[in-house]
């Protein structure tokens, strides 16, 4: 025997029946209350995620132009610095701004640290006075320039010195 569905709007007989007459709603779905409609995927957590992502892009912004800002040295300020760091005797600061060609002329090119020899000539005279007197830069083309640097000190008087520079990985380093 074939079972006929029931009549337009009329519930299956084996459908469970609520005291008003109304079908009862199936699991899951509180009765009296419409289906809630389906979320949109995204939404407000897109909005989130976009933000985020600009205020990453904008700190990155600033924080890149920082950074060049205050790691771009010019030759002369590299000189400068260089020389500076010979007269505080400070050897491992003058080290770190030596190119490795420079560093194989005195030592283990690839060393973190000065060498003991380099910071033993790396010494001015005790108690002498050492000043920076003038710096020029005389040429700069590409990624190497040169720059004189004249200084004092109280031995060796007034002495002048051309300095070659050589930008490595965005740095001007001595020698090259």
């Amino acid at each position: 025997m074939t079972t006929l569905p029931p009549p337009y709007g009329q519930p299956w007989p084996a459908q469970p029946q609520a005291p008003s007459g109304q079908p009862v709603p199936p699991y899951g779905q509180p009765s009296g209350y419409p289906a809630s409609p389906p979320r949109q995927a995204g939404g407000k957590a897109v909005i989130w995620l976009l933000a985020g992502l600009a205020v990453l892009v904008v700190l990155g912004v600033i924080g890149g132009g920082a950074f060049l800002l205050l790691n771009d040295r010019t030759p002369r300020e590299t000189a400068e610095a260089f020389v500076n760091s010979y007269a505080d005797g400070d050897c491992q600061a003058g080290w770190d701004l030596m190119s490795t060609s420079a560093r194989q002329e005195l030592g283990d090119p690839k060393a973190k640290s000065a060498p003991k020899s380099f910071c033993d000539s790396w010494q001015p005279y005790p108690g002498e006075s050492f000043t920076i007197v003038d710096l020029v830069t005389m040429t700069q083309t590409g990624s190497r320039a040169t720059v004189r640097v004249t200084t004092r000190s109280d031995t060796n008087g007034k002495e002048t010195a051309t300095v070659r520079l050589i930008k490595v990985g965005g740095e001007w380093k001595i020698g090259g």
